[in-house]
């Protein structure tokens, strides 16, 4: 690199892009797309369980269980993990379930009637 500044470092972005797989169809870099476990899934297997669980269960209970032969295998289950926290939230805040000694409880257990 031969400014400084500003300068240098647009020349360093302009290595690193340059650097980058691109498709021949397109003049931009697109990174690769995770296939990954999403919000409304989350919500939905967390509904369905809520409804067969009424003690509800673990938190981790309600992570999908993944392939073991899928690529960044890690990756996608820590993703797998942070959305069905957040789907737990939206839950929480709907008034749908509640957290309780370490597991989600469905609604009906949140005054304490499930014990």
């Amino acid at each position: 690199m031969t400014g400084t500044g500003f300068a240098s470092l647009m020349e360093a972005y302009l290595a690193v892009l340059r650097g980058r797989p691109r498709s021949p169809n397109s003049k931009y870099y697109h990174p690769p797309r995770h296939m990954l476990w999403m919000p409304p899934h989350a919500l939905a297997r967390m509904q369905a369980m809520l409804g067969e669980l009424p003690d509800g269960s673990d938190f981790l209970s309600f992570v999908p269980q993944l392939r073991t032969d899928l690529p960044d295998r890690t990756f996608r289950i820590r993703a797998a993990i942070a959305i069905t926290f957040v789907a737990s939230l939206m839950l929480a805040h709907d008034g749908k379930a509640a957290q309780g000694n370490g597991g989600v409880l469905p609604e009906a257990c949140t005054d304490g009637d499930c014990d």
